[in-house]
């Protein structure tokens, strides 16, 4: 049976487990591990990653007894590299990447928990010349950077109309939000190629926006949590706490979602919008 919690429940609760969390972080003499856990492809820590920013305001990861920091790495790729010579000791990144480390760069990259299934897609002028794969011969495209883990998928999609992923597109780095879709505005690019909640924010922003993919992606796994094996190996206890701390996020989102936004604004104030309702 699904329970609902009213807002102002949800408020107060927020407040006690925050609260609850504040004086767990004060307990004297209670030592807390470092682990560090970089966000690929991000510029900031928005909303859609509650499963990250939500573990440290509620004490679930203090409770486990490690003191996290999160934060954003340029892309899935770089998130793999940072991962392989121990900087990160976690990383969130696309599964593709995943493979990819494993196959052709023997690094032994491990998924932990698969965060959800591949939304990205191509962002192009409603109406305009591109329909398909096939459209984006001699075009350019834009991507949040050119080490992102989307690159993989885009490139298969350009070889899947009989194109060259190598000569036949000009890929540029647009960053994230504004200047990404200005840059499709203003004909700079083509079409961008952008994840779910980024496409969301374009259509939004910009109603006359189509999207086009291949229908197969959105049976594929993407964002994954995920580690090297050597932490897998030295330090199992780690990565279970930390695990467990994301899936209590994950349980918490999933019945609470409005105190969940309270809690972004409150810890993340700068990834809260302005001008708009919040």
């Amino acid at each position: 049976m699904k329970k609902i919690i009213s807002m102002g429940v949800r408020t107060a609760l927020y407040a006690v487990i925050a609260s609850g969390a504040a004086l767990l972080a004060a307990v004297p003499g209670m030592a807390q591990q470092p682990v560090k856990i970089g966000v690929g492809g991000s510029n900031f820590l928005n909303l859609t990653y509650y499963y990250l920013t939500l573990p440290g305001p509620l004490g679930y990861w203090k409770e486990e007894g490690f003191d996290v920091d999160v934060f954003p790495v340029s892309g899935s790729t770089e998130a793999a590299q940072q991962l392989a010579v121990n900087n990160l000791d976690f990383a969130e990144m696309n599964a593709s990447v995943i493979i990819q480390s494993n196959t052709e760069h023997d690094l032994p990259i491990r998924a932990v928990i698969t965060n959800g299934t591949v939304g990205w897609g191509l962002a192009v002028k409603k109406g305009g010349a591109i329909k398909s794969a096939a459209d984006l011969k001699d075009r350019t495209i834009g991507i949040v950077s050119l080490s992102s883990g989307g690159i993989p998928l885009l490139r298969s999609f350009i070889a899947s109309a009989g194109l060259d992923p190598d000569t036949d597109v000009t890929l540029i780095a647009t960053g994230v939000g504004a200047p990404a879709l200005t840059a499709l505005q203003s004909g700079r690019v083509d079409a961008l190629m952008y994840w779910s909640s980024a496409l969301v924010g374009f259509i939004n922003a910009e109603p006359e926006i189509d999207i086009i993919r291949d229908p197969e992606w959105l049976k594929m796994p993407d964002f994954t949590f995920s580690t090297s094996k050597r932490v897998m190996d030295e330090n199992p206890k780690m990565v279970e706490g930390i695990a467990r701390g994301v899936a209590k996020a994950m349980v918490f989102a999933a019945a609470n979602p409005d105190c969940v936004r309270q809690i972004q604004w409150k810890f993340y104030p700068d990834t809260k919008p302005t001008g708009v309702d919040e």
